[in-house]
């Protein structure tokens, strides 16, 4: 019954918001929120089975699944630009970052946790990205988030 409900407001929120929707979003029992892009040629594609939602190559149970939503912004994160105050600055393939006693995160632009190499040493945290692939990540500190770009 969950299954059917879930495909039956997954269609309608689709059909609904398609004129100015941007992204799927989808809330993990973890807290954790993943966003599938619309548009630009690259659509999620979703199937159902056996109590699973598969998006893509990413497959989910059904029951993992708190919520979901369509955003119309592309950009899920919110994200603005590092703020003034926050220092940063990257060295090699380790990124520094003036913390002031923050956790600080890694994440693939999905939404995705990366396992990146974090070393907290007094003020400052380093931030190990040479395991990380190619690609645009964005690194939460505290509250306050940014992009980078792995080439």
């Amino acid at each position: 019954m969950k299954r059917l409900r879930f495909i039956i407001l997954m269609v309608l929120a689709l059909i609904t918001g398609s004129l100015s929707a941007k992204s799927v979003v989808f809330t993990l029992s973890d807290g954790t929120q993943v966003y599938y892009l619309i548009g630009g040629g690259s659509n999620p594609i979703m199937t159902f089975s056996n109590g699973t939602v598969t998006v893509n190559a990413d497959t989910y149970q059904i029951s993992d699944i708190v919520n979901f939503y369509i955003s119309n912004t592309d950009d899920p994160s919110g994200i603005s630009q590092l703020p003034e105050h926050q220092s940063f600055k990257m060295q090699g393939e380790t990124l520094y970052i003036g913390t002031a006693n923050k956790t600080v995160k890694v994440y693939a632009i999905n939404g995705i946790e990366q396992e990146a190499e974090i070393n907290v040493i007094g003020d400052v945290t380093a931030v190990g990205i040479s395991k990380l692939p190619a690609g645009n990540y964005i690194v939460k500190v505290g509250t306050t988030s940014f992009k980078f770009n792995k080439k």
